[in-house]
């Protein structure tokens, strides 16, 4: 068990690090597997959350223990039956002796606090399990560690677990909100049940006196330490802690346990003392807890007064909004009690007293209500609704005035209310986006109620404080008087509301004036300006005369246009007001106004004031006016990123709420073009202005979009001019609709010819974009406006305008097209006969096509039922407009007989009634006219339509309610059998006594009914004709019957009885010679003169008399005759000839040959359904006796038999797939002949039926030559294309395969299609065309042609091998690219060289120039990385579609790159170093973060990682001390990235570092108020303290000789720190230290800054003379300093830019022998001068090969530690795992090498 424990711990670590990306997810499934076996993982989970060490700690690591709560949750939680006996003890003690140890006597797991709450948790459910049955000493139990042994200090975490554990009890069976939260289980739900009432029956007393006195006693405690001086702080917020929590519980239960336990004489006083506590946990708990107190109620009224007596103390402010929050929701339900107590108690005295309470309750509402934070005055929302609702209620029934107090009371309230309305002064409602905004118009509208409320109880009193405060408000504006903005929005928007509250005023224009009533037709000619303004007349005449839509904020003019534009009545009685208000909305106070959203919003207030007032307003100034809004017309288009990587950007481009309010501009503008018809010169001119440059721009736009240009901008902006142009027009008034030929007088045509030129700009655009669905869109709405305002003179457009609709569309969009032209039909009626001529026949093909796609889903299904209901609607908007003559025109009578039968085959639908409905009112519409006779010529019957109705719509009529599905209690079905019932009465009126006959004699007995039945419904039908029907007392009735008639065939199955005889003897030769003539006539289509009821006797007596086989044999003979003799006659005189190898030619005869067939097929289906009704009782009887096919189906077989034989069977297949690789070669064919011929084989089926013809004959024969095709196909373009047009050729032929498959070929023969294009097109060529020079993979790359690279990655995807490929070429580039990153990087590598081993004096600034090109190379690395990192992950988002497996080759692919570089942990380093140093230019601190971030990406696939830390700590060390640091928190920043990376114990020496910084700098504080109390040292001194072990120091300290002055300086301060710090020794590192010191030269005196090893070589020349020389050897003797620094310090000194030192000889080489001078004659302009600067380098070879020594001595050591940890831990271990497991836990920090590992073991051993 011991080995399972550690193996779940392993895997909890693994799971919760990311990084090892190796064994996370697997460490996920494993731990996944242990929680969902609860039921025996559980033994595992209890040790390793309860377990300790020798030392007494816990074993496990919190994150096991956390997850080891989480199993043991699973395992109690849904658990309804007891624990067997074993599991339960085991159980029990292990959790009370954890509580004992880690509660009771320890720390509460104050290491892992986060555990508490979840073993609290885990506990609860333990508690849930066992309470009732197992544990129900629980409470004791636990009251029993409660309790305090002798002397024992108080112990909080056992009385807050506690706490914990009843809160969580409460919640689990109590909670409703948690209970809703959870699928219902009834067995919980029981459990919960019994749970709760063992609480109550056992310890619910005990829990209340626990917790009770538990919050006493901390709260006594509490009162204490409060008046004690303050030293003990932590115990006062710990006896905080216990009563909040304390107060918490206490409220979690007092709603299910009994109340009398909860509210005594000692609780109540306890909360309210609490109530005022200073701790505002506390005053917030305690009032949550009154409110659940107060909520569940007493028993008695009397109780409740007594306490809300108590409760009336509670009634203070604090300044905290959240308790004064709270208090509002308490006062809100103690005011709701109380108010229930006046109004329903029994007790008089109790209801009196309640009255009085409710009285003085009113001033405490009032002050909650006028609270500023607008959450506590709602809380009081509820409570103010009651008692306005008893004011009305009052008010309702006295008519006696109210009284005194409820006035006062509403007189504050109504102030209140007012005050509340005003917004907030620092709000900005112009801003849509904010949520403070939309809460506060909230607010306003609910304080509106409330205000209503009032006007209902006295409308005075409100009309009068709004019609005051309003007037007040803008005459205060009007006399110059200072006026806050909020206030002046207020004063508007009381204005703005006050029709509303003015329940007296009138509506129209007696709103505002007081007029007497006018005639309609009289108003626009009364002159209103004598009549005397109303109330809000006076109030809105004051608001436009005031001038306050010139207030200086954007709500003070908003509201002002809000207002006027609501109220566009008014300017009809005041004219002299329009102007001012439209002067205010063109000029920069409205629609010119600097905001962008203040303008939208004025867009659709202009657009709807100029729309409702535009007979007002003079002509000239609406030319003015339209001419001052030019400059707000252009459209401008923004395309915004979208985050959304599915989905249409052009859809979501187009979709611009800028845009839609610009709309708004355009119609106005057209309504002030409108205006102007009195002058049409002037209009046409101005409608040119308006109209003209959009068309310029949709012109040039147009040509864009047509360029091949990727960018969509073209597309969008055709879009919204096309819907500008629309609404321009939408702004002239509508063609008037009548059935005249001309137009009346009051109508005014706009400028046609403009209109007429706008209509075929649209209409180019549509033809050259209609594959763009939002172009299709806005076409069709501009259309919609254009017809609709010049009528008929352009409907000549539409034809061309459906073609360009339908040539791309979806299905909602064919019902927008087809309600769009219900609206013409509607409009123009008469005037679209022509059109919809054109349009009939080509809509009916395209709805033909789309119902005879399968449906695949739910959504296809809504699409279907949609549109099919959309083209019902159209032929009956055709019908009832008188426009049947379009269905039998000269155009489109060739396709009536299909489309009326189409209809015929809806009304049998019974799948969709409301379809079936509106199909039988076509029927019975076309009945009406079609089905007259047509003897006298005078009527408009069509000859031969009776047949239809006898052989097809009789026999569907009678099908519907026999169907399976049609249930007649549907209500549906009920008006489906009503329109059945009509259209029966539709028949039986036109064909008059011949269909009453018809029915009765011949299709009634055919369908089995009998005699008395069929001459009772016919003598019905016949009586309930149209007059009498509607003469009938109860019509209703009569109809049902009719109904029901009907639906008795459903019912019955009575035996077939033959008819009666006719004549006295029977021939079978006879007959049959009869009926054969006529088979005959019918084949020959000459049917009109034959009679069906005769043709159906003859079948029907030649079964009857045993002649069936006769019959049956002869009509197959007659049938393959006719078959025989049209084959002859059209298909084989035009056969394919090949004679002419043209392949136009050949694609021709081809045509004509399947065009024959399909001709033949339809011509056999028609004639075998013709004879299919005549021989129906034959396939009822004989065909089913005998076993043999029916006739239809035997007609089938005939037909494959004679026509689809050999020759004609071989030229099928050859025509058609001539037709297809015609096509394929990119020509154009007639796919109609070729779908037809198809639909042929696919019907027929093959001899033995397994399979159709087409699989048998077609299939196979197209995908072998598509094998041949695309074979060629593919080796064509891998010769001719380069890679991205090779891809585009393919996903061509993709494309253009599924299209022809969908079209006219089998859904069926898809995927064998698309198998062959992949393994033809696809597998073979992956390398080639991924590697092609010049095009590949790595050129599509490097010029960033992303949508090459998608194609690619689409097709590569369909083939198996293709992901792999794909992922290989990626890893080859990334190293290709690479290598030449890594070689660049090296090109000043020949300087590593020491200067000392090639024995060659280097000089200074040469080796200074190649240290800064050797840095300049290093950050280039990074940078080329990251820039590769970058491309690469663009096209992975872009291109590649996020996969994941082309993300982990990229992943690898860089890891590679990274560790190819033995230099890459330096230059990661130094790249991090440049990007932190203080002063760095041309970057903002967001833009280093940004690089920092994505420089981690890299160090992620660094695996050296504690080579990075060496060199990491080295550059930070530098950084820190001499102050280059960009900030302290870019530092930390960087710090938490790596130790979220790498661990706390990567960067724990790193934290060290700037920890001694932190330090460093408290002790200079410390040490300066030393130095004030005794003497300073004359050198001012700034100490670095420096842990050894955290700071990169070597450990041999070079020499160094200080001067006096120093040592003096320093030993103060070793003094000073070693006084603090016993046991310390501090070590000086001039290496690393700088001074400031300032020098005097002869003209001035200058402050240098220099290194420590500087300042000690300058102070040598002190007390000299100017001109003394100073050998270098006697510089070195006398300052001990090491020569390699000495000759960097010399040279800085004496031979770089400032020459403080005189060097003898002169030069740039230091020489033991020369001599150095001070240079007195030193001159400067600046005052400060700093020399020596450190910077950032990288390593030379010798550097690096030490760094990389001291590396390898490091990783032994850590090699031995991870051994010895590890064996420690494991006790044993087989050497082969060892090893495996210190690979594991090295390989975060870097790849252990597995010799030298074993190598380390071996050390240990011998050790």
């Amino acid at each position: 068990m011991e080995h399972e424990i550690d193996q779940v711990v392993q895997a909890i670590i693994i799971a919760s690090d990311p990084t090892q990306v190796s064994l996370h997810q697997q460490a996920l499934a494993y731990i996944g597997t242990i929680q969902q076996n609860a039921a025996t993982t559980w033994r595992l989970a209890l040790p390793i959350f309860v377990d300790q060490n020798a030392e007494g700690a816990r074993r496990y690591p919190p994150q096991a223990r956390f997850f080891a709560l989480r199993v043991l949750d699973e395992f109690f939680d849904n658990r309804f039956e007891p624990l067997d006996g074993e599991t339960f003890q085991t159980l029990q003690q292990a959790l009370v002796a954890y509580i004992q140890s880690e509660y009771v006597s320890g720390s509460a797991e104050s290491d892992a606090t986060f555990l508490r709450n979840k073993f609290s948790h885990t506990l609860t459910l333990f508690f849930l399990c066992t309470y009732c049955e197992q544990w129900p000493s629980f409470f004791s139990d636990f009251f029993t560690l409660i309790q305090p042994t002798n002397n024992s200090a108080f112990n909080r975490h056992i009385s807050l677990l506690f706490f914990h554990i009843v809160l969580e009890i409460s919640g689990e069976v109590a909670d409703q909100m948690i209970k809703s939260a959870r699928p219902y289980d009834a067995d919980r739900h029981a459990r919960d049940g019994r749970v709760r009432d063992a609480v109550r029956e056992r310890d619910a007393a005990r829990i209340n006196e626990a917790v009770l006195t538990l919050v006493a006693e901390c709260s006594e405690r509490m009162s204490s330490l409060r008046k004690q001086d303050g030293s003990n702080t932590r115990d006062l917020d710990a006896a905080i802690e216990v009563v909040d929590w304390g107060i918490r519980t206490f409220g979690s239960y007092v709603g299910w346990i009994d109340i009398n336990l909860t509210v005594t004489r000692t609780t109540v006083p306890l909360l309210f003392n609490l109530l005022g506590d200073p701790s505002l946990p506390i005053r917030l708990a305690t009032s949550v807890a009154l409110l659940r107190i107060v909520a569940k109620g007493l028993k008695e009224a009397e109780d409740k007064l007594n306490l809300f007596k108590v409760e009336r103390g509670s009634e203070t402010d604090e300044g905290e909004e959240s308790y004064r929050e709270a208090l509002g929701k308490l006062l809100n339900v103690y005011g709701l009690e109380v108010a229930k107590l006046a109004d329903d108690c029994a007790n008089e005295d109790i209801r009196k007293e309640a009255s009085k309470l409710m009285t003085q309750l009113l001033p405490v509402l009032l002050r909650f209500l006028a609270d500023p934070y607008d959450d506590t005055g709602s809380t009081v929302f509820p409570l103010l609704q009651i008692i306005l609702s008893g004011y009305k209620r009052s008010r309702k029934i006295s008519t006696e005035p109210i009284d005194d107090t409820k006035r006062s009371f509403l007189t504050n309230l109504l102030q209140v209310l007012l005050t509340k309305m005003k917004w907030d002064p620092d709000a900005d409602p112009t801003d849509a986006d904010e949520d403070d905004n939309a809460e506060f118009e909230k607010m306003r509208k609910d304080l509106r109620t409330f205000m209503d409320s009032v006007l209902s109880i006295d409308q005075d009193l409100v009309t009068d404080a709004v019609r005051t405060l309003a007037l007040t408000t803008i005459s205060a504006y009007q006399n110059g008087l200072s006026l806050e903005w909020q206030d002046a929005e207020l004063g508007i928007y009381l204005v703005y509301i006050f029709g509303e509250i003015n329940k007296t005023g009138g509506k129209g224009r007696a709103a505002f004036c007081h007029a007497p009533p006018v005639d309609k037709e009289r108003r626009k000619a009364t002159d209103y300006s004598e009549y005397p303004l109303t109330t809000h007349g006076e109030m809105l005449y004051a608001l436009v005369q005031s001038g306050v839509v010139s207030y200086p904020h954007h709500a003070v003019s908003l509201q002002f246009f809000e207002t006027v534009s609501r109220y566009t009545d008014f300017f009809k009685i005041r004219k002299e007001c329009v102007i001012p208000t439209l002067e205010a909305m063109v000029d920069r106070r409205g629609l010119h106004n600097e905001n962008l959203r203040f303008r939208l919003r004025l867009y659709y207030l202009f657009h709807r004031f100029i729309k409702e007032a535009k007979n007002d307003i003079p002509p000239d100034i609406s030319a003015s006016i339209a001419q001052n809004i030019l400059d707000l017309l252009p459209i401008q288009v923004e395309i915004q990123e979208s985050d959304e990587s599915e989905g249409d950007p052009i859809a979501d481009a187009v979709r611009s709420s800028t845009f839609d309010s610009q709309l708004y501009l355009y119609e106005t503008a057209g309504i002030l073009c409108s205006l102007l018809f009195r002058s049409p010169e002037q209009q046409t001119a101005l409608f040119l202005s308006l109209v003209q440059p959009l068309l310029d721009e949709l012109s040039i736009n147009l040509q864009a979009s047509t360029e091949g240009v990727q960018d969509i901008t073209p597309i969008v902006k055709v879009h919204h001019i096309i819907m500008a142009l629309g609404n321009i027009s939408k702004g002239f008034p509508d063609y008037p609709s009548s059935t005249a030929s001309t137009v009346s007088d009051g109508h005014t045509l706009p400028p046609l010819e403009v209109l007429g030129r706008v209509a075929q700009a649209i209409l180019v655009c549509l033809e050259a974009m209609n594959v763009h669905k939002v172009v299709r869109d806005a076409t069709r709405f501009a259309f919609a406006r254009i017809i609709a305002t010049a009528g008929p003179s352009v409907t000549h457009f539409i034809p061309p305008l459906m073609t360009n609709l339908l040539a791309h569309f979806e299905p909602s969009e064919l019902v927008d097209f087809m309600n769009f032209i219900g609206l013409l039909i509607h409009k123009l009626q008469k005037d679209m006969f022509d059109v919809l001529d054109q349009l009939i026949g080509p809509l009916n093909t395209h709805i033909t096509a789309l119902m005879s796609q399968p449906v695949s889903g739910t959504d296809d299904e809504r699409a279907h039922i949609d549109t099919k209901k959309a083209y019902l609607s159209l032929l009956n908007n055709i019908m009832t407009n008188k426009l049947h003559r379009i269905f039998t025109s000269g155009r489109n009578s060739p396709t009536f007989e299909s489309l009326i039968d189409s209809l015929r085959q809806q009304a049998e639908d019974v799948s969709d009634p409301s379809s079936q409905k509106v199909a039988l009112t076509f029927l019975n519409k076309g009945v009406n006219i079609w089905g007259q006779s047509t003897s006298d010529g005078t009527q408009e019957g069509l000859p031969g339509f009776e047949l239809f109705i006898y052989e097809r719509l009789v026999p569907s009529i009678f099908r519907i309610p026999s169907s399976v599905g049609f249930n007649i209690k549907d209500g549906q079905m009920m008006v489906v059998l009503h329109e059945i019932a009509n259209l029966l009465q539709s028949i039986c009126h036109v064909r008059g006594p011949e269909a009453y006959n018809y029915l009765l004699t011949v299709f009634l007995p055919s369908q089995n009914w009998p005699s008395e039945t069929a001459l009772q419904f016919t003598t019905k039908l016949r009586d309930l004709d149209g007059k009498n029907f509607r003469n009938l007392p109860n019509p209703t009735e009569s109809f049902n019957s009719l109904i029901v008639d009907m639906n008795t065939i459903r019912r019955p199955k009575p035996k077939i009885k033959p008819p009666r005889k006719h004549g006295a003897t029977f021939s079978a030769e006879g007959t049959w010679t009869e009926l054969a003539k006529n088979i005959r006539q019918i084949q020959n289509h000459d049917a009109s003169n034959l009679s069906f009821e005769e043709n159906y006797r003859f079948a029907y007596n030649m079964v009857l008399h045993k002649e069936g086989k006769m019959l049956y044999e002869g009509v197959k003979k007659l049938v393959a005759e006719n078959l025989d003799q049209l084959a002859k006659e059209k298909i084989i005189p035009v056969f394919p000839t090949g004679s002419n190898n043209d392949p136009m030619h050949q694609s021709q005869e081809s045509d004509v040959f399947l065009k024959a067939l399909r001709s033949i097929w339809d011509d056999h289906t028609r004639n075998m359904g013709k004879l299919g009704q005549i021989l129906k009782y034959m396939d009822r009887v004989y065909t089913k006796n005998e076993k043999v096919p029916e006739i239809e189906q035997a007609g089938r077989h005939l037909f494959l038999s004679h026509i689809i034989r050999s020759p004609i069977q071989q030229h099928i297949c050859t025509a058609i797939l001539h037709q297809i690789r015609f096509e394929r070669d990119g020509s154009s064919i007639n796919r109609s002949p070729v779908k037809g011929c198809v639909d042929i084989l696919l019907r027929l089926e093959a001899d033995d039926g397994s399979m159709t013809v087409y699989q048998r004959d077609l299939e196979p024969a197209f995908l072998k030559e598509s094998e041949v095709f695309y074979r060629l196909e593919g080796e064509k373009l891998l010769g001719t294309c380069d890679a991205p047009e090779f891809l585009l050729r393919v996903e061509a032929r993709f494309e253009s395969e599924d299209s022809r498959t969908h079209h006219y070929l089998n859904g069926s023969t898809a995927l064998s299609l698309r198998q062959i294009l992949k393994d033809n097109l696809l597998t073979p060529h992956l390398s080639s065309v991924i590697s092609m020079p010049n095009s590949g993979l790595d050129n599509m790359i490097d010029t960033d042609k992303l949508d090459d690279l998608a194609r690619l990655y689409r097709l590569f995807a369909e083939v198996p091998t293709g992901i792999s490929t794909l992922k290989r070429a990626i890893k080859g580039s990334i190293a290709n690219r690479g290598i030449e990153i890594n070689r660049t990087s090296l090109g000043v590598e020949v300087g590593d060289a020491d200067p000392e081993e090639s024995n060659k004096k280097t000089k200074p600034r040469a080796t200074v120039n190649t240290a800064i090109q050797r840095l300049e190379l290093a950050l280039k690395w990074v940078q080329d990385v990251l820039d590769l990192r970058d491309k690469f992950i663009l096209v992975w988002e872009r291109a590649f579609s996020k996969d994941r497996e082309v993300d982990g080759a990229l992943n690898e692919a860089f890891q590679v790159l990274v560790d190819s570089n033995e230099k890459s942990p330096e230059y990661i380093s130094l790249f991090i170093d440049e990007n932190l140093k203080k002063g760095l230019k041309g970057k903002t601190d967001e833009e280093v973060e940004v690089v920092l971030d994505k420089t981690m990406t890299i160090f992620r696939f660094l695996t050296d990682k504690d080579v990075f830390e060496r060199y990491y700590k080295g550059h930070l060390a530098k950084r820190l001390l001499h102050g280059r640091s960009v900030s302290d928190d870019a530092e930390r920043g960087m710090l938490a990235k790596l130790k979220v990376e790498c661990g706390f114990q990567f960067t724990q020496k790193l934290e060290g570092m700037f920890n001694d910084m932190k330090i460093s700098a408290d002790t200079m504080e410390a040490y300066k108020i030393h130095l004030a109390k005794t003497t300073a040292p004359e050198i001012d001194l700034s100490v670095i303290v420096m842990t050894s072990t955290f700071w990169p120091i070597s450990q041999s300290i070079p020499p160094c000789t200080f001067t006096a002055e120093m040592v003096k300086t320093y030993k103060s301060f070793e003094q000073f720190y070693l006084s603090r710090h016993s046991g310390r020794r501090l070590t000086w590192l001039p290496s690393h230290g700088n001074a400031d010191v300032r020098v005097t030269f002869d003209a001035s005196k200058v402050e240098l800054n220099v290194s420590t090893y500087a300042l000690v070589i300058l102070l040598q020349y002190q007390g000299l003379a100017s001109d003394a020389v100073l050998k270098y050897s006697e510089l070195r003797d006398a300052t001990d300093i090491p020569e390699a620094e000495l000759q960097r310090n010399l040279q800085s000194l004496a031979c770089a830019k400032y020459k403080i030192l005189k060097k003898h000889p002169p030069g740039r080489d230091i020489d033991k022998e020369d001599y150095f001078s001070f240079n007195a004659g030193f001159t400067s302009n600046m005052r400060k001068i700093k020399i020596g600067t450190v910077v950032s380098r990288v390593e030379t070879g010798e550097e690096r090969k030490e760094t990389r020594d001291r590396i390898d001595e490091e990783r032994k050591h850590q090699t031995e530690a991870c051994i010895v940890r590890i064996m420690k831990d494991r006790k044993h271990l087989a050497h082969n795992d060892l090893i495996n497991e210190v690979t594991r836990q090295l390989s975060g920090r870097f790849h252990p090498d597995p010799l030298n590992i074993k190598k380390r073991i071996e050390g240990l051993i011998e050790a």
